[in-house]
């Protein structure tokens, strides 16, 4: 298996956001490698970021680096007011709800979508994703975990056809992945969340798309209460349930 951080950093992180089709490579590589200190939380929530500084850490002049920030902004990394610093964006509970549920919707109809024409060949590639992360949990691999996560999401919406639906889940994944990353120390959270994966691969197997849908949307509206906790500065520990359980 490949580094899970090296993964994320080279390759999760730049499909992501997919700049490189629409910025110079220097701007893009500035963003890039902010982007994976915000994910591993090298810079923290509410730290500035001083063009100034930027510029004599990546050896470059400062439209580039305002550029990049510029980017960054527009995945939601960082917030930039009128004459002030940029800083790292700080996760507004609301706001992070509504990611949350609209995420939880939207998968939820990109899996039903992908039951009824999946193919076996398509089940082969979500299974060896799945074992993968089986494999990476049991290595205590948080990194690689997460990359495929990413990748999985990324294949059902593909899968599923609906380019649409993809595009606006894309313009979301970023996010969710810093968010992601606050809650990977919880404890029991990865350990269940590799069930739930388990068991969304189950559903799509049987071809049940309300099992499908239940499997996809329960652990992501589970997902934010962990979150929440976290904000708030409570945290707890995860607790498993079934999709059968969630859809009723």
């Amino acid at each position: 298996l490949p580094r899970g951080r090296d993964e994320i950093r080279n390759t999760v992180i730049p499909r992501l956001i997919r700049w490189r089709n629409r910025r110079e490579p220097l701007v893009c590589g500035i963003a890039e490698s902010l982007a994976s200190d915000i994910v591993f939380q090298k810079l923290k929530a509410g730290e500035a970021l001083n063009s100034v500084d930027l510029a004599r850490r990546f050896g470059v002049s400062r439209t580039p680096v305002r550029e990049a920030l510029a980017l960054l902004e527009q995945e939601g990394l960082i917030e930039i007011q009128a004459r002030r610093t940029a800083r790292v964006a700080s996760p507004d509970i609301s706001e992070v709800r509504e990611v949350y549920e609209l995420r939880a919707h939207l998968l939820a109809v990109a899996v039903r979508e992908l039951v009824v024409r999946v193919t076996d060949e398509q089940l082969e590639v979500l299974g060896r994703c799945v074992a993968r992360m089986r494999l990476r949990v049991e290595r205590r691999d948080l990194d690689g975990y997460f990359a495929d996560h990413v990748e999985i999401q990324d294949l059902i919406t593909e899968f599923s056809g609906n380019r649409t639906l993809k595009r606006v889940l894309d313009s979301l994944a970023l996010r969710v992945l810093v968010m992601r990353y606050m809650t990977g120390s919880v404890p029991g959270r990865v350990e269940v969340g590799i069930l739930e994966q388990e068991q969304l691969f189950r559903a799509i197997v049987s071809r049940d798309p309300d099992l499908a849908a239940a499997a996809i949307a329960y652990p992501i509206r589970q997902a934010f209460r962990t979150l929440e906790a976290v904000l708030l500065g409570s945290g707890h520990s995860a607790t498993p349930r079934s999709a059968t359980d969630a859809r009723a």
